[in-house]
């Protein structure tokens, strides 16, 4: 036995000495070039916590619009990429396209730096994207004047890259892999990218182009690391692959907070760094002050969908339909047009927890809390009252007394209500007090509502807000002017009425007054 053990320590030093290094059982799983667990960990944890926005200008329809030579914007992408960073975002993920490229590789490299430089100037990095199989137009991506967006429709415009015939033909391969290679040795090394984003929501059929495609930017020993995230089914084998060959785990949530969760766990699994580069979708309850937290307290990069409104029309609902007017709640994009936040209290958000600047709770005075923490009391009938409900002089002591919210049972949302409702509609009535301090101090007043479906609000009999659909959250809306002379110090009265028109239904509010200073 001792003899065994000085042959083997013998061995083993010759092997140290020749510079042999012992492998690990997780480094013999990885691939050619892959980062290990330990290097992708080291280098997220030098990273800031990564904030942004998947960005294409509002002069853009779609990526090809947003690169060729004849339509690139640089004077609106510095606009656009000065108010992300008035945001506090310190990143932006961006899609190329195949078609650019192969037309002028050259100008298209041209304008690239071109846009790293100028994100580079508002302390922006850049994801670039090469592959998408993406078609909400249905149009094959060429060059040249891209088709105007169709009013009131979701992503009119946006096309594949590369065309979708390409992706699985054979003799399209050595196009693919230069267009892949050329961008990779140019840019390998610039620090003004953070991560390559190979392949934005890969159908099943390109499993191997997604394959090939790690193997081809891996070619060109890029500094930084690579990732294609999950977004359909996450327990399939399409979605094992991308958690295996990723050097950080990516993936797209536009769920409500349960299932944002759901999906960080499963990207945990990897035990690399996590980053989510799409998300937004405030009618279903995933806002930026319901999950920009989440990401923080797990250490999840966040790359919101759209910035400010334009050609895309991502303001818009899936699905919407020609013509279709624009929602009071958008579901995506941030600012408008003029550089003014779609929500204010969004804004001030962002500043806060990426910038550490004042919280809103401390700009904000509650006039009438909501019922999250306590139950409000309100008077309600559900069956119709006579016209002059509303007034402040009506009288409603037949009516019935519970406790806000109102509504049925959605634990996947958060609904948990106080009184059951579950008719066709409702009317409700409360009141609250105002002292003249309260009144006096300066603010903005916002309603905060959490209603489904379409309700009216009145406040001492003006009219404050008619909020048409839904939501899955409590929103701010702001008061009409009308509404806010008619506050008074002692008694105000508050009127709803609400209308569940299909699926769930919900209602509370609550009344503040924010000072923005």
């Amino acid at each position: 036995m001792k003899f065994k053990v000085l042959v083997i320590t013998a061995v083993l030093n010759l092997l140290l000495i020749s510079g042999f290094v012992p492998v690990s059982a997780e480094e013999t799983k990885l691939l050619p070039g892959q980062w290990t667990v330990e290097k992708a960990n080291s280098w997220y944890a030098e990273q800031p916590w990564m904030v942004g926005c998947n960005f294409v200008p509002s002069t853009a329809v779609n990526d090809v619009e947003m690169w060729q030579d004849e339509s690139f914007d640089a004077k609106t992408m510095d606009r656009e990429l000065a108010w992300a960073s008035e945001w506090g975002m310190n990143t932006v993920r961006v899609f190329l396209n195949y078609v650019v490229w192969e037309a002028e590789p050259e100008v298209f490299k041209k304008n690239f730096t071109t846009f790293l430089e100028i994100a580079d100037k508002y302390g922006i990095s850049v994801m670039p994207i090469f592959f998408d199989d993406c078609n909400f137009s249905g149009n094959v991506p060429t060059v040249g004047k891209q088709k105007d967006p169709v009013p009131g429709v979701h992503q009119t415009g946006w096309v594949t890259s590369p065309p979708t015939t390409m992706t699985t033909d054979p003799d399209a391969q050595p196009k693919l892999k230069a267009y892949v290679q050329d961008i990779v040795k140019t840019f390998g090394n610039d620090k003004r990218i953070i991560i390559w984003d190979l392949y934005n929501e890969p159908v099943d059929r390109n499993i191997a182009l997604i394959e090939s495609t790690f193997q081809w930017a891996r070619e060109m020993k890029p500094s930084q690391p690579l990732t294609t995230g999950l977004w359909d089914d996450f327990n399939s084998k399409k979605s094992q692959l991308l958690l295996d060959i990723s050097d950080i785990v990516s993936f797209h949530g536009y769920d409500a907070k349960p299932g944002i969760e759901a999906k960080i766990r499963r990207c945990d699994e990897a035990k690399r760094p996590v980053v989510c580069t799409e998300w937004l979708h405030r009618p279903r309850g995933a806002t930026p002050q319901v999950v920009l937290p989440l990401f923080k307290e797990n250490k999840v990069g966040a790359y919101i969908w759209g910035l400010v409104e334009g050609k895309m029309q991502t303001y818009m609902p899936w699905g919407s339909k020609p013509g279709a007017p624009k929602p009071a709640l958008w579901q995506q994009d941030l600012i408008q047009a003029d550089g003014t936040p779609h929500k204010i209290m969004e804004y001030y958000f962002f500043r806060h927890i990426v910038l550490g600047e004042q919280s809103l709770s401390e700009k904000m005075v509650v006039l009438v809390p909501t019922s999250e923490n306590k139950p409000l009391v309100w008077k309600y009938t559900e069956t119709e009252p006579s016209a002059n409900w509303f007034e402040t002089n009506f009288t409603d002591t037949d009516w019935q007394t519970g406790n806000a919210p109102f509504g049925t049972v959605e634990p996947h949302i958060g609904r948990n209500p106080g009184t059951v409702w579950t008719s066709k509609e409702i009317w409700l009535r409360t009141t609250f007090e105002l002292t003249n301090e309260q009144i006096e101090k300066e603010g903005d007043l916002f309603l905060l509502v959490h209603y489904d479906d379409d309700t009216v609000v009145y406040i001492n009999g003006q009219l404050v807000a008619k909020l048409p659909g839904f939501n899955a959250f409590y929103e701010e809306i702001e008061m009409t002017p009308e509404a806010v002379k008619s506050l008074k110090t002692g008694t105000n009265t508050i009127s709803v009425s609400v209308k569940n028109n299909l699926g769930g239904q919900y209602f509370d509010m609550g009344l503040v007054k924010v000072s923005f200073k």
